[in-house]
C-alpha cells in the first residue's frame, strides 16, 4: 500500500522536491517559510537550541575543512557551480 503524497503548498511537498534535486515550487517554498518563522517564533528553547546546533554545525565543517582539504576544496567548487545553476543541494 503506498502513501498518497502531500499536495504542492506544504512542507511535505517542499521537503520532497529537495529530495527529487529540484527546485521547489512557490507555493512549497511559502509553505515552507511559514513554518519555519512559526518553529523560530515557537519559544526562546526552541531558538536557543536551533543556535546551538547551527554553531556546531559550523565548527563541525570548520574541522573537517582542516582534516580533508582537498575534499573540502572539491565539495565547495561542486557547491558553487551549483548554486550558480540554481539547483537544489
Amino acid at each position: 500500500m503506498t502513501r498518497k503524497l502531500k499536495p504542492c503548498g506544504t512542507l511535505a511537498a517542499y521537503k520532497r522536491h529537495l529530495r527529487m534535486g529540484e527546485k521547489p515550487c512557490d507555493a512549497c517554498t511559502s509553505a515552507n517559510t511559514a513554518t519555519r518563522k512559526a518553529y523560530y517564533h515557537s519559544s526562546p528553547v526552541v531558538r536557543s537550541l536551533q543556535v546551538r546546533r547551527n554553531l556546531a554545525r559550523l565548527r563541525a565543517l570548520a574541522r573537517l575543512k582542516v582534516a580533508h582539504p582537498d575534499e573540502y576544496r572539491r565539495f565547495y567548487a561542486e557547491e558553487m557551480r551549483r548554486s550558480e545553476r540554481g539547483e537544489a543541494s
